[in-house]
């Protein structure tokens, strides 16, 4: 069985005195200012969308995957190592390459709304970056090439991968 003997109000001020802090500790202690959290926004933005409005329509990104934003990148760069002279010869090449940057970046928007997305889902809401200008392009893409990406695309490789490379 448990006894329990109550404690005299001396016997707890001497207890609190013991496990009190030296005088200047505590003051040093209550003069410190608050530790606050720093990046806070910063944290709290990794998984949020970005909205823009083209063309009349709103549409939200959300942080790229690595592997899309390197193919984009890849993409813009090659339309832009054709420079302004299009040749006939050139003109698949450099086609080939918007069409593979409008596809990319139709694949990491995503629409605003219920209806829209529903719409895209099932396949009803077309790419509307298709129909884009070059120029539209251009600046489509810088736009989606500055989003954050959510993925690394290193590996460590072990030792052993290393020697056979």
């Amino acid at each position: 069985m448990f006894k329990f003997k109550p404690f005299t109000m001396d016997e707890l001020r001497t207890r609190a005195d013991s496990h009190r802090l030296p005088g200047n500790a505590t003051q040093a202690m209550a003069e410190r200012p608050q530790p606050r959290p720093n990046n806070v926004r910063a944290i709290l933005d990794l998984g949020t969308l970005v909205y823009f409005q083209w063309r009349g329509r709103s549409f939200g990104v959300p942080p790229l995957p690595w592997k899309k934003g390197a193919a984009l990148l890849d993409a813009y760069l090659e339309a832009r190592s054709f420079g302004d002279s299009i040749t006939q010869e050139t003109a698949p090449g450099y086609f080939d390459a918007l069409s593979r940057m409008a596809k990319i970046m139709w694949q990491c928007t995503r629409p605003v709304g219920r209806v829209m997305r529903f719409f895209r889902l099932i396949g009803l809401y077309c790419n509307p970056y298709r129909y884009a200008t070059e120029g539209e392009l251009a600046q489509l893409a810088v736009f989606f090439l500055g989003r954050r990406t959510t993925t690394a695309a290193l590996r460590v490789m072990s030792p052993a991968e290393r020697q056979t490379t």
